[in-house]
């Protein structure tokens, strides 16, 4: 008996008002194994508006089903081109071990379509994209609840209501229980107007029996989706250009942590945790593409605060502090200008508060002078410290010789570290949080200084040190806690006037996560909603979390006032804003990195993209590597991806 896919009367109608269904059972007679491996049931092939497909290798081995355009027409112009409001399911059983089968959805052409696949004697799925002739795995996992059996019929289901999100499931026919523990994943850059649903074999019509297919259904809403923003132009409102890719080391990839990197001069320095886990700092001159590496005596684990910060003072002395949550000063600085193989552990700063360190960061102090800032305690029980060096004695002092906030042992600050506006104010936001549970955050609050020493209200009236929850005049929003505010927030931006914008996130008052900002208005603190978005991020518990909002301050361009965003479900992009009332009047795409950086390469489950900019602005260059997304700083069970390799991209961007 000659084998191929078995698939076994196409179905098409209106089963109430609100969709339409199109939906194949194969019960025909001609479905049985055929020695044609092109035609799957000849009947389905000659319905008229109806055929039947498959894919072989990412190329399409017979005709396509359209989902026809009532599931687009309305949404074209939207975030939500590749799909809102429709259902794709069928019922799939693989014949042989480590074989793939499933559905395959939003198909363009063999080089731009979707697909929900499982892998028969394995816990292995994964949904895909591929755009542009690029693979991308949206998610990829294989940890399902059981071994998908040879033989065994699977219910796979995939559906999408909102922009750039898609939900689907796993289950045994006849079963409420899931087998795929994560049910959602996102793709920001898709951008497909139109599609076809079908089913997905790997080696269609190979001439072995792969997989066999039953209950295939696609419903449509009638009704319009829920609209979502409109873009304001078709062409993105930034481009970049790769000028340079150098690779520098692999790098250890299941656990997500910051590295560094910084150009002076023809010099370039980086930092980071090699395959070994091991702290290491390279450096090479820009004309050449040979590192020099200095492994330094600190090792990561598996804590995602753990980022490594570094800076070059101006007498050129590299100054290296990281791998630090809640535990004694780690700082390494050269004993040679610009020579990393000369670094050096150094045991302290000052001496004294540094046995419980966090968050360790360089900035530079109103003169120019080398400052670092870190956190002593724990979490809902930590004071913010400011040391000052001094480059002829090559040591550390006390910026100020308390601390800039006091929690009072009931809770501490989270900072967004001082930035210094044109107006020659350093201006600083934070949160305070009562405990280690991060739906603990409350209180948005502000401050700002000419000297990093000396304190004010945005009124003008002196701070007296340290700060504190009950200090007058420092709060901007009274956020509750659990009122969706998350450490982090309070970014600052200034608008055409030069006033002081703080861009965060809490629930609105029907509990849906939202976009505000403050801004600063004759030294009253004005808030404006600027989202409209219909979602509810709700986040709880200890660890580094996987952020679902992340939200830029705003910038003056010569479009106006713009902010950008990446959202779980409105995708990314950038705000354009009425200055007057900071809502939306626009929406521009906006992909910051060409594809070469941002898709993954990785085929383990779950790797993701990390990037880091230069700390010198100006320089146009970057790191990219991939890893694991974040853990709740506890250790990943085997396997764990293998090293990747970090590289230095230098781009070009242009503002169009």
């Amino acid at each position: 008996m000659n084998k191929n896919i078995i698939v076994g009367s196409l179905l098409l109608g209106a089963i109430a008002a609100h969709a339409a269904v199109f939906e194949d059972r194969f019960d025909r007679t001609d479905t049985t194994f055929n020695a044609d491996g092109v035609s799957i049931g000849a009947n389905w092939k000659n319905a008229g508006d109806s055929n039947p497909w498959k894919i072989s290798d990412g190329t399409v081995a017979v005709d396509v089903r359209e989902m026809p355009a009532i599931l687009y027409s309305t949404v074209q112009e939207t975030t939500s081109g590749h799909g809102s409001n429709f259902t794709v399911s069928a019922e799939v059983a693989i014949l042989a071990p480590n074989c793939w089968a499933g559905l395959v959805f939003n198909f363009q052409d063999a080089d731009n379509f979707y697909c929900l696949r499982f892998k028969a004697g394995t816990r292995t799925y994964q949904l895909l994209a591929k755009i542009d002739g690029e693979w991308s795995i949206l998610a990829s996992h294989s940890d399902a609840a059981e071994p998908f059996a040879p033989g065994t019929s699977y219910s796979l289901k995939v559906f999408s209501e909102d922009a750039h999100e898609f939900y689907f499931t796993l289950r045994k026919p006849g079963s409420d229980a899931v087998l795929n523990p994560v049910a959602n994943a996102t793709d920001s850059y898709s951008h497909f107007k139109n599609g076809y649903a079908g089913l997905y074999s790997p080696s269609a019509g190979a001439g072995e029996v792969d997989a066999v297919f039953d209950n295939f259904r696609v419903e449509i809403s009638a009704n319009p989706p829920r609209k979502h923003l409109q873009f304001t132009e078709a062409e993105p409102v930034r481009t970049c250009r790769i000028v340079e890719r150098l690779p520098v080391q692999t790098v250890w990839a299941a656990t997500p942590v910051g590295f560094a990197l910084e150009t002076v001069g023809n010099r370039q320095f980086v930092a980071f945790y090699d395959a070994n886990r091991q702290m290491t700092v390279g450096q090479r001159t820009l004309d050449s593409k040979d590192w020099k590496f200095k492994k330094l005596p600190s090792f990561l684990k598996w804590d995602s605060h753990n980022y490594i910060e570094m800076t070059i003072d101006s007498d050129g002395y590299i100054h290296i502090s990281g791998n630090m949550h809640v535990v004694p000063l780690v700082y390494f600085r050269s004993e040679k200008p610009y020579d990393v193989s000369s670094l050096k552990e150094i045991g302290r700063m000052v001496g004294e508060r540094e046995q419980h360190c966090t968050y360790p960061k360089f900035l530079k102090g109103p003169n120019g002078e080398l400052i670092f800032n870190y956190r002593d305690g724990s979490s809902g029980k930590g004071d913010q410290l400011y040391n000052v060096y001094n480059l002829k004695t090559r040591t550390w002092r006390r910026l100020i010789d308390q601390p800039l906030a006091d929690g009072q042992g009931e809770r501490n600050a989270y900072f967004v570290d001082p930035l210094l506006g044109s107006d020659g104010w350093f201006h600083i936001t934070w949160v305070w949080r009562d405990t280690p549970d991060c739906s603990s955050n409350h209180d948005l609050s502000y401050a700002r200084s000419k000297d990093l020493v000396h304190w004010e209200t945005a009124k003008g009236i002196p701070i007296t040190l340290p700060i504190r929850l009950d200090t007058p005049g420092v709060i901007v929003d009274p956020v509750p806690v659990r009122g969706g505010m998350l450490n982090g927030n309070g970014k600052i931006g200034f608008d055409s006037q030069n006033r002081v914008v703080l861009a965060y996130h809490k629930f609105d008052e029907n509990g849906k996560t939202q976009l505000y900002n403050a801004r600063l208005e004759n030294g009253t603190w004005k808030i404006y909603q600027t989202s409209d978005w219909n979602y509810r991020w709700y986040f709880s518990g200890g660890g580094c979390i996987i952020n679902k909002v992340h939200i830029s301050p705003v910038e003056v361009s010569s479009r106006g006032l713009l902010q950008s965003f990446s959202h779980a479900r409105e995708g990314s992009g950038l705000f354009v804003l009425d200055e007057a009332t900071l809502k939306p009047t626009g929406f521009l795409r906006s992909m910051p990195w060409p594809k070469e950086i941002g898709a993954v390469r990785s085929d383990f489950p779950e790797m993701q993209t990390k990037t880091r900019m230069d700390r010198n602005p100006d320089s146009g260059y970057l790191l990219r590597w991939e890893t694991l997304p974040s853990h709740r700083d506890v250790a990943r069970p085997k396997p764990w991806p293998k090293p990747v390799m970090l590289e230095v991209y230098k781009v070009e961007t242009e503002t169009q």
